[in-house]
C-alpha cells in the first residue's frame, strides 16, 4: 500500500485557484475571519470576571477552570485553521490579494481626506 504524497502549498494553493474565485476565496477567509473573531471574544468574556494579573496575563484560576480551556482550545484550533488558509489563499491569489488592499487602503485614504476637508 502506498504512502499518500503530501501536497505543497504551491499545489494546495494551485488547487484554491483551480475550485475558487477570487471573490470566492476572500468570501471564506471573510467568514473564517469572524468565527475567529467570535471564539477569541468569548474566550475573552469568559476571562473577564477574573481580571487580569500584575503582568497583564490571565490569572492562573481562570486557566485551569475546564470551560476556559475548552474555550481556548477552540480559538487556538480556529486559529490554526485560519493561519493554514491564508497561506494557501495568499499563495493563489497573490497579486490580486495585493491589489484588493491597495483599493481598501486608498478608498480608506479618500475617506479621511474628504473628512478633513483637504
Amino acid at each position: 500500500m502506498e504512502k499518500a504524497k503530501k501536497l505543497t502549498v504551491a499545489e494546495r494553493a494551485a488547487g484554491m485557484r483551480a475550485t475558487f474565485t477570487f471573490e470566492e476565496a476572500l468570501s471564506v477567509q471573510e467568514r473564517i475571519s469572524d468565527i475567529l473573531a467570535k471564539a477569541d471574544a468569548a474566550v475573552e468574556a469568559f476571562a473577564a470576571p477574573y481580571g487580569k494579573g500584575p503582568m497583564g496575563l490571565t490569572p492562573e484560576a481562570c486557566r485551569t477552570n475546564p470551560e476556559y480551556r475548552a474555550l481556548k482550545a477552540k480559538a487556538d484550533a480556529m486559529f490554526k485553521e485560519f493561519r493554514y488558509f491564508n497561506q494557501i489563499f495568499n499563495a493563489a491569489f497573490k497579486k490580486e490579494y495585493r491589489a484588493h488592499v491597495m483599493a481598501r487602503r486608498e478608498a480608506k485614504m479618500l475617506a479621511n481626506r474628504a473628512k478633513s476637508g483637504d
